[in-house]
């Protein structure tokens, strides 16, 4: 009779073990996935003030000034917009194509920028590192992809 007693309270312990692991499995994936989001999100943050304020120095320093910079382009960026403010600001957003949604990762630059500046090259949008020369011809701040 006591090793049945044993028998039964190592199958429970078993049982509690494995619902505890069942359980705690779609917890661990969740959470791992939420932070390659917020991940992805802080990056593109980062990249977007990144360009931002190189537009503002750029522009700052007066008409004919470049700057090549190397930006990191966040995984699943879908799309980049440049779009002229009142008062000649700008922004600049990454749009990120993430799990809930969409979303946009704004930053606002002083400079008027060439709305139809293209950093992503003729290939398309390419994740990873990518230079880009940044240039003031007096009117507009232009993003030029290098390759």
């Amino acid at each position: 009779m006591n090793n049945m007693k044993k028998g039964q309270s190592a199958i429970e312990t078993i049982t509690i073990l494995g619902f505890i692991i069942l359980f705690s499995i779609p917890l661990l994936f969740l959470l791992t996935s939420l932070n390659k989001e917020e991940a992805v999100i802080l990056q593109a943050r980062s990249s977007v003030k990144q360009l931002a304020d190189t537009a503002n120095s750029v522009y700052i320093q007066g008409k004919d000034a470049s700057q090549i910079i190397s930006v990191a382009m966040p995984q699943k960026l879908k799309e980049i917009r440049f779009e002229s403010l009142p008062n000649q600001e700008s922004e600049i957003v990454f749009i990120l194509d993430l799990e809930p949604g969409e979303v946009d990762i704004v930053a606002i630059s002083i400079a008027p920028i060439d709305i139809t500046s293209n950093i992503t090259g003729s290939a398309g949008l390419n994740q990873g590192i990518q230079k880009v020369k940044i240039e003031y011809d007096g009117n507009v701040i232009k993003f030029i992809a290098i390759k």
